[in-house]
């Protein structure tokens, strides 16, 4: 297996808002730096057979079509059982409404991952799962 990553090259100002570097990491396009250490993290677990798979932005419909949340990655560990992941550098307003929604229409859980240096700060948001 053998995995390259790249940031591509940005002359001048990048005009992200939030300074994250789009980075390639196995062909795939991730919005940070952070994501793609979390991608060959998930690699590394899969690879010792610690998850059964991950995917990466599988979209969630929360509540009504229109309250749609793409999470970073959902993993599904060697149980069986999924949680959605998202890899968060600044919490935007949006987010912190898409939060709200998945407390109440989440179909799993969602950890919010911060990174701290080779560490990830976990917040995890159990949703109100058959509370209608």
């Amino acid at each position: 297996m053998n995995r390259r990553w790249h940031s591509p090259a940005v002359s001048g100002r990048s005009g992200r808002k939030y300074r994250n570097k789009p980075t390639y990491y196995d062909g795939k396009r991730y919005d940070s730096k952070a994501e793609v250490f979390r991608a060959q993290q998930l690699d590394l677990m899969l690879d010792a057979r610690h998850i059964r798979g991950w995917e990466r932005q599988v979209k969630f419909e929360l509540g009504v079509p229109e309250n749609v949340y793409r999470a970073d990655f959902v993993i599904e560990d060697k149980d069986g059982i999924s949680h959605a992941e998202d890899v968060k550098g600044y919490m935007t307003s949006k987010f912190r409404r898409d939060l709200r929604l998945w407390r109440s229409y989440g179909p799993m859980p969602l950890w919010i991952l911060k990174r701290r240096s080779t560490r990830w700060k976990i917040e995890i948001v159990t949703p109100a799962l058959g509370t209608e």
